[in-house]
């Protein structure tokens, strides 16, 4: 890389001043504008001394070593120091280097997202935790992780209990059940029990009935088949997005290992019992109490998840970390069931909750929702297909699809997701600087244009020339692996998402003043073109998303 040349320039420089500074600690910034050099660096601010007058030793120390590379060097700022390099510098093919962030193929990490309740509704909550969580699993795997993507979904619980119920007074024979008339049944008790206070004594006894597994043979049936019927219906949508989890985990596989867990912990502390029901008092560690068993004698969700982590170290004993994607409301509840698990455990856990904001549809293109508050995923999903369906009419259903599901991801991936996303339908979906289109539409113009000349007959290397652009796709190419590093360690795709962005818009610029076919330097631009394709292909795969072939 580029910058590690940089690196150890003022790693030497600093040892003839007299500075110990770890290598990995000096900074090297790419300049967006070349009048203000290519690279700078803030280290001359670091080292206890005047950063101006000490930027200055450092610029006299790299400009006596007389480095080939380096063309000249300026303070700025008040002690950043700027470095303008040659062009020759620059133009020599370098491979996308992953390798030296590259990790193991044993270092095994869970990545846990979507994870929809059968019987209710998936809604775009559910679609933009698939999203980030397919993409922070995918960031992971390009560098090497031994990645498994999990699901853990509520089967259990008052919700099942509303859509039963809810079936039973609609009176929908099971022969009849589909996944629309499940949710709406569900929907139909919470508006019932808002106006008859019966209704919630009734979801109650069902619900303790299925923890105790003694509800009826009818109730069963329900059950049963809406499972199974929420299960496919997810899958279907996963097929769509692109993803494939690994394993399912349910409410109740863990809900009874939890519980015993939890009376267990009661006996030495580190729960309570407080108006018969058990809770732990987070106020000890600056955090809310919450219930986790109710004076009902059934668990809520905090004993599923004390039940689900230690079901996961015995299914995965050898992850050495378990991310789990959630939206912000539940960042609360993370916090103290994972103050329990601590308790319990007696160290620290191996969980790292990413939290998100809200998406809403915004803008163009908005949509209504069936359930009159919650829009769906597979309504927004079938939203966007519909329109890249208009815009594209001779492409197939495939490719359609996988156009529409880059919009919606880049459309959620290119914001900072810890706040809110505000997603607009037509703007997404448009060619137009920083949608998913743009990029795929990059690529294949990358494709289109490498198609025309076979690649074995391209060298192996790059001559500067007069193009002010190639210098600049060539510092971007340089960042990649850096880039790609960055993203995973702060689980942040939107920093990955916003380079390609960045790659496409100089390399769409150069090759609208560039001729490349028939010119003097053309196998030097086809390698610059194959270098862009490269790293577009590998940093969309990176972001979980998928590429077509033709726009």
């Amino acid at each position: 890389m580029l910058k590690d040349n940089l690196r150890d320039y003022i790693h030497t420089a600093l040892l003839s001043l007299n500075i110990k500074k770890p290598k990995e600690d000096i900074q090297i910034d790419t300049q967006q504008h070349s009048k203000f050099g290519d690279y700078s660096t803030n280290i001359a601010f670091l080292c206890g001394k005047n950063p101006t007058e000490f930027a200055e030793k450092i610029k006299d120390e790299i400009l006596k070593a007389n480095h080939d590379s380096v063309k000249s060097v300026e303070v700025a700022g008040g002690g950043f120091v700027n470095f303008y390099l040659y062009d020759k510098f620059f133009c020599v093919k370098r491979e996308t280097n992953k390798s030296r962030y590259k990790q193991k193929k044993n270092n095994q990490v869970l990545v846990e997202y979507t994870d929809p309740n059968p019987f209710k509704v998936f809604h775009i909550g559910h679609l933009m935790t698939n999203i980030i969580g397919e993409a922070v699993a995918s960031l992971y795997e390009s560098l090497g992780y031994k990645v498994v993507r999990l699901c853990y979904q509520g089967d259990v619980g008052p919700h099942v209990s509303k859509a039963i119920l809810g079936v039973v007074k609609k009176n929908i024979k099971t022969k009849d059940l589909s996944v629309k008339n499940i949710a709406e049944s569900y929907t139909y008790i919470n508006k019932m029990e808002k106006e008859d206070p019966s209704i919630s004594g009734q979801i109650t006894s069902i619900t303790q009935d299925m923890y105790a597994k003694t509800m009826s043979q009818h109730y069963n049936n329900i059950y049963r088949i809406g499972k199974d019927l929420s299960m496919e219906h997810f899958k279907e949508l996963y097929d769509i997005l692109g993803t494939k989890f690994d394993n399912h985990f349910f409410e109740s596989e863990v809900y009874e290992s939890g519980t015993e867990i939890v009376l267990k912990n009661l006996k030495n502390g580190v729960f309570n019992n407080s108006d018969e029901a058990v809770v732990y008092e987070g106020k000890k560690k600056k955090l809310n109490t919450r219930v986790f068993i109710t004076s009902k004698n059934t668990p809520t969700y905090e004993t599923k998840e004390i039940g689900l982590y230690f079901q996961k170290i015995k299914t995965y004993p050898k992850a050495t970390l378990s991310i789990i994607i959630t939206a912000n409301e539940q960042d609360n509840f993370f916090k103290v069931v994972n103050a329990a698990l601590e308790d319990i455990i007696g160290q620290k856990t191996k969980t790292l909750n990413i939290t998100h904001g809200v998406m809403k549809i915004t803008g163009s293109g908005k949509i209504s929702s069936r359930e009159g508050n919650v829009i769906s995923g597979e309504e927004l999903l079938k939203k966007v297909i519909q329109e890249v369906s208009k815009k594209n009419p001779k492409l197939n259903e495939q490719e359609i699809k996988t156009i529409a599901v880059s919009a919606i991801k880049v459309g959620v991936l290119r914001q900072e997701y810890t706040k809110d996303i505000h997603f607009d339908i037509k703007q997404e979906i448009s060619l137009t600087k920083g949608s998913g289109p743009y990029l795929l539409y990059s690529l294949v113009r990358c494709k289109g244009i490498l198609s025309k000349k076979p690649l074995w007959k391209i060298v192996n290397f790059l001559l500067p020339n007069s193009s002010y652009a190639n210098k600049e796709i060539l510092k971007e190419l340089d960042q990649y692996s850096e880039i790609l590093k960055s993203a995973k360690e702060k689980n942040s795709p939107h920093h990955l998402v916003q380079y390609l962005i960045r790659l496409s818009s100089l390399f769409n610029s150069w090759y609208a003043k560039e001729k490349i076919i028939g010119t003097k330097y053309q196998n030097q631009k086809l390698l610059l073109v194959n270098m862009v394709k490269e790293t577009l292909e590998d940093g969309l795969c990176a972001c979980g998303i998928k590429k077509v072939n033709r726009m």
